[in-house]
């Protein structure tokens, strides 16, 4: 009995261990990578000396999937970002996404992933005036110990339009209006928008279409909630990504770190781990980034954010930060949340939240009600004494917004985690 129970315990570790994972997401302005302009050449914007940094600094991420801008459209230099930096020393641990370039930019957005981890399953491009947005689909390579389907999770890489004038953010607002709008015929989910957004302050237009947009199942949040007039200003300078110079050398932007114009927000089932995806809180940062350096060099002075040939390599590699997040992946917590009908059915309608029982093996369980920031607005204890029972919950004293249902049993274990929109 003793060896079946302990064989029993090593099959539950085993299920656990296999269906969980963690990854590091990170996204960088490369700085016209490969790109040369009048003002950015090979003298200084040296690509063999871009390698060098950008090798230092993805060994000390360490990142699962790297989002860049600014990369050349020459094939044979977004090749070799994959193959003279990701992968050295006889590793061949990163794939990368296929080119996309229907906007005809000079410089495009890339995405380079780890495949011991990740499947690439697809992705989209959605063209704009100035450049393309790119939608990549991922799924995690594990499985639980059932056998069943893994997690999904979207990318999207953004680069909006530089400038501070009225006709820059008019641009920059109509270019994440067409991603919102392309969202919008899709269901809900698991995504990520990450880029350069070349952003001021929250109220423009180009933030306010991805976080309040009507639609408010596809919004996007700040994992930081660090909302403001960004620029220039000491209360954000934790998260300012723009610009690691005070000088310029004719291509690095210069005056310090005074701007936040890189990001990475995430849809509400990743904030609040709703469908196998979740963020894991206080992993989002800008790296390099300590908070004392406003309108300073990155190397001015003590920078104890990072070791210091981080610090010197980002200095060195870019004009700009990288910012990078980390995430939970779990094939068990999306298996119950994708088919809570197996367990339970969760009907809202009518200003009503109907909770159906189609299990009977559930005799003792909780239902409760959260809203986004948290509260708990409902708890009820209920015990079903067979199958086909129900219980309604009136939500007419509920704001407008999105909340979110757990079940838990009466060990505490959680049974569903569902979101709804009121």
């Amino acid at each position: 009995m003793l060896r079946i129970i302990f064989v029993s315990l090593l099959l539950l570790f085993y299920s656990i261990a296999n269906s969980q994972d963690t990854i590091v997401v990170m996204h960088y302005n490369l700085l016209n990578y490969a790109a040369p302009t009048a003002y950015c050449d090979e003298t200084n914007n040296n690509i063999s000396g871009k390698n060098s940094n950008l090798r230092i600094i993805t060994d000390y991420i360490k990142p699962d999937i790297l989002s860049v801008n600014e990369i050349s459209k020459l094939s044979s230099f977004y090749s070799q970002i994959s193959d003279s930096v990701l992968n050295i020393n006889g590793s061949s641990d990163y794939l990368r996404a296929q080119y996309s370039n229907g906007s005809n930019s000079d410089i495009i957005n890339m995405v380079y992933y780890n495949k011991n981890k990740l499947v690439l399953h697809s992705q989209e491009r959605i063209i704009t005036s100035i450049r393309d947005i790119n939608l990549y689909k991922f799924y995690s390579k594990m499985q639980d110990f059932s056998g069943n389907d893994t997690v999904f999770f979207t990318c999207i890489s953004a680069h909006l339009k530089a400038g501070s004038t009225t006709a820059d953010a008019d641009e920059r607002g109509q270019m994440t209006l067409l991603l919102m709008n392309h969202l919008n015929t899709h269901t809900s989910g698991n995504y990520l928008v990450m880029g350069d957004f070349n952003l001021y302050t929250n109220t423009e237009t180009a933030f306010q279409n991805l976080t309040n947009y009507s639609n408010s199942s596809i919004r996007f949040y700040d994992p930081i909630n660090k909302m403001g007039s960004w620029s220039d200003n000491s209360n954000y300078a934790i998260c300012h990504t723009q610009s690691t110079h005070s000088t310029s050398n004719n291509c690095a932007a210069s005056g310090g770190l005074d701007d936040r114009f890189d990001f990475i927000l995430t849809s509400y089932p990743v904030l609040a781990g709703l469908n196998g995806v979740s963020y894991i809180p206080n992993s989002y940062k800008a790296v390099g980034q300590d908070g004392l350096h406003l309108n300073k060099s990155l190397t001015n002075g003590t920078n104890n954010s990072a070791p210091q040939n981080i610090i010197n390599a980002l200095y060195n590699m870019s004009d700009h930060l990288p910012v990078v997040l980390k995430l939970k992946l779990d094939a068990n917590a999306s298996d119950i949340s994708e088919k809570p009908n197996d367990l339970f059915s969760i009907n809202f309608f009518n200003s009503e939240l109907t909770v159906f029982s189609n299990n009977s093996s559930f005799h003792n369980w909780n239902i409760s009600i959260f809203n986004i920031a948290g509260q708990n607005l409902y708890a009820n204890n209920t015990c079903f004494s067979s199958q086909n029972q129900s219980i309604t919950i009136s939500t007419k004293k509920f704001v407008s917004g999105i909340y979110f249902v757990k079940l838990n049993d009466n060990f505490g274990n959680l049974i569903v985690k569902k979101f709804f929109i009121y």
